[in-house]
């Protein structure tokens, strides 16, 4: 099993789930009823992001600062950040960082998993969640779906969230 947690691949696991996905082209959008979405290069058409690659960037980056911080490097964030589709300058602002606190928080309380967890296997004075099944959604075909989905490469680059 792959360590998610704390080994030496995590950074690149954790930064694999995402690569380049994240936001999707939505043509003739007011036939659907939304609200307005970003600029797009396309006539007619505006960019959505999806919430769970929303949540999933902002655990990340959340994580890589916590990192940073375990490790007493601030150098350690900035490195991590120079592939990443976010702006360097943006992304560890702490205003960004509570933004994706509170943003989390909501998507916890939205989604209320009540799935039971029983005691951890490794220490079975505590509960670490691993083990329990829940209903999960299919993140290959949600990667699928994005890379279906998403704007053409030279017409959006994105600051940010």
């Amino acid at each position: 099993m792959e360590d998610w947690e704390y080994g030496p691949n995590s950074v690149d696991l954790w930064n694999s789930v995402l690569g380049d996905k994240g936001f999707i082209l939505i043509n003739d959008w007011e036939r659907y009823g939304l609200k307005e979405g970003l600029n797009s290069q396309v006539p007619g058409a505006k960019i959505y992001g999806i919430s769970a690659t929303h949540q999933f960037h902002c655990l990340n980056m959340i994580r890589d600062a916590f990192l940073g911080l375990a490790i007493q490097d601030p150098g350690y964030v900035k490195e991590l950040r120079v592939s990443s589709n976010f702006s360097e300058e943006l992304a560890y602002k702490p205003r960004h960082i509570f933004h994706c606190l509170d943003y989390l928080r909501q998507t916890v309380m939205c989604n209320a998993d009540t799935t039971l967890e029983w005691r951890s296997n490794v220490d079975p004075d505590h509960i670490d969640g691993y083990g329990p099944p829940h209903q999960c959604k299919n993140w290959d075909e949600v990667r699928q779906w994005l890379g279906a989905n998403m704007p053409p490469d030279q017409q959006f680059n994105h600051r940010g969230h």
